[in-house]
This record gives C-alpha cells, sequence and structure tokens, in this order.
C-alpha cells in the first residue's frame, strides 16, 4: 500500500528539468490519503502550518480526525485513510483560518489562506483623555448586508476579545478581513465603539476608542404569567442596536460581563451605566418559572 503523492512542475521546453523527486510512502492503516500544499495570497508556500482531517470513514462507521504540519514548501500529506467523507481544516499563525469542505482523495488539494489584519490604537476617558488601568477591547464581527439579510457564519462567529493594562492605553488586536463592531470596555465606564472594516493583510493603527464616566439606568420589573412570585429570576441584558445583536441575545450568544443580575423580592431590576442613546434587549429565565420577559 502506497500513498499517491506529487508536485507541480512547469516544463518551458528549452531547459531539462533536473532532480525531480517523488517520494512514496508506505500507509499503516487505510489505502488512500490528503495532500496538497498551503499558500498565502501571493502563492508564496506557508510552513508550519496545522491541517486537520475530518471526517466519517464509510467502512468503519467511525470518526476521523487526523493532523498533518505542512513542510518548508508549504507541502502536506496525511495517510491512512479509508473511503468516507471528510473535510480540511488549516491553520497557521498570522493567517485566517481555512475550511475545505468535501477533499478528495488522492488528489492534490491546494488552500489559499489570507493574512489577518492588525488593529492597534488607544483607549482613553473622554471626560480625563487617561487611559483606564485595565480595559479590554473586543471586534464583534457585522453582517455583511445591513436589515434582515445575515451571514450566519459571522453571526455565529464568537466575538475576538483581548485584555490589557498597558500605561498608555494602547491595544492591538488580529482580525480576520470583514467589518467589525470594535468595542473598549472596563470597570465603572461607558464602553465605547465604533465600526471598522479591515482587508487581508491590513494595517490599521491610531484606532481611538474612547470610554466614558457618564450613562443611562436601565430599570423594570419581572413578572410571572400566572402573578406568581419571580424571585430567583436571573435578566440578562444586551445592546442590541443592530439586528445581529438582537438575535445573539436571545441565543444566549452575546451576555457580556456586568450585564446579568438577580431581581429583588419584588421583581425590581436595574442596571447602570448603560450606553445613551442604544437599543436594549432584556430576557428574564428563572429555575422555578422557565420564559422570556421582553
Amino acid at each position: 500500500k502506497y500513498s499517491a503523492t506529487g508536485r507541480t512542475i512547469h516544463p518551458d521546453g528549452y531547459y531539462d528539468l533536473q532532480n525531480v523527486e517523488v517520494v512514496l510512502t508506505p500507509v499503516n492503516a487505510g489505502e488512500h490519503s490528503v495532500y496538497g500544499a498551503v499558500s498565502d495570497d501571493r502563492g508564496r508556500g506557508v510552513s508550519n502550518a496545522r491541517v486537520t482531517v475530518e471526517g466519517l470513514a464509510m467502512g468503519s462507521m467511525s470518526g476521523i480526525s487526523l493532523d498533518g504540519i505542512t513542510d518548508a514548501r508549504g507541502e502536506f500529506r496525511i495517510d491512512g485513510l479509508e473511503p468516507g467523507a471528510y473535510q480540511l481544516m488549516v491553520r497557521a499563525e498570522g493567517y485566517a483560518p481555512r475550511r475545505v469542505a468535501r477533499v478528495r482523495l488522492n488528489e492534490p488539494t491546494v488552500v489559499q489562506l489570507e493574512a489577518r489584519a492588525m488593529v492597534s490604537g488607544r483607549v482613553l476617558v473622554r471626560e480625563t483623555s487617561r487611559p483606564p488601568e485595565n480595559f479590554s477591547v473586543s471586534a464583534r464581527p457585522l453582517p455583511q448586508q445591513r436589515g434582515l439579510s445575515l451571514n450566519l457564519d459571522q453571526v455565529f462567529d464568537l466575538p475576538t476579545s483581548r485584555s490589557f493594562a498597558t500605561p498608555d492605553g494602547r491595544f492591538s488586536l488580529p482580525l480576520n478581513a470583514g467589518s467589525y463592531i470594535l468595542e473598549a470596555s472596563a470597570r465603572d465606564f461607558v464602553p465605547g465603539r465604533l465600526e471598522l472594516t479591515v482587508e487581508s493583510g491590513q494595517d490599521v493603527s491610531e484606532v481611538l476608542l474612547y470610554l466614558s464616566t457618564e450613562g443611562g439606568v436601565l430599570e423594570g420589573r419581572i413578572v410571572t404569567g400566572d402573578g406568581g412570585n419571580p424571585q430567583g429570576a436571573r435578566v440578562a441584558v444586551v445592546d442590541s442596536g443592530s439586528v445581529e445583536q438582537s438575535i445573539l441575545s436571545f441565543l444566549g450568544m452575546a451576555e457580556s460581563p456586568g450585564r446579568t443580575t438577580l431581581v429583588n423580592e419584588d421583581g425590581a431590576f436595574a442596571f447602570e451605566s448603560c450606553r445613551p442613546g442604544s437599543t436594549w434587549s432584556s430576557r428574564a429565565t428563572s429555575a422555578t418559572a422557565p420564559g422570556t420577559a421582553i
């Protein structure tokens, strides 16, 4: 049993091609392989990229997950696969991950990666023009089209977030190409945000995000449909100024620290330091009286 493998050659009709090596490697289990090359957007091989083959082997009806690493030329080969349905996930430092569905066995697979963008800047408090001691910066993907037409791949992509404690308020965040809501948050401050679009490999610097010491208070009361005691109910509030935020709030994927609380004995709740001018969605759940209140 040997794995089929090879590399691309480019004859020009004038010069001989010499020292071309074709290596045959024994297969330990299974008769098939997945092989190919990983390159950047300029066609250069990406070395040390992790390539993962996942899927279902039809003969044994077992789940398969095998890893490989690209060599100095960006080439990879994963042997020992039974006939089945497989997909490929490629990850490399400095690049956006890439998934390839319906990978063919014993045929070359060429994967092109896009370089991540780097966004950097400062976080300051608007009233003092000084940075907070500790803060975090998150990037939440925006849909490609506004309104009700959403890019579900972006909606279900979890936010990228990092914490910082730099004396000058500087931050840096690597992002995949796309459109984002960039938000800075810190304890006892109203978060600051802006919308940003980045391209593959772009370096966006000197971004300013302003926190504020002033904000609104959001308060209300939770009641049950049968008039029972809502004590023990937990309320979550999410800034839902956009369609995708509203969806995330009710899926329970966008609850941020400091935006959940237990109601009082009479069902009352309150949230401080809310962003002025935003639209908020609230959700209440209880172990004794499960449900959703808006």
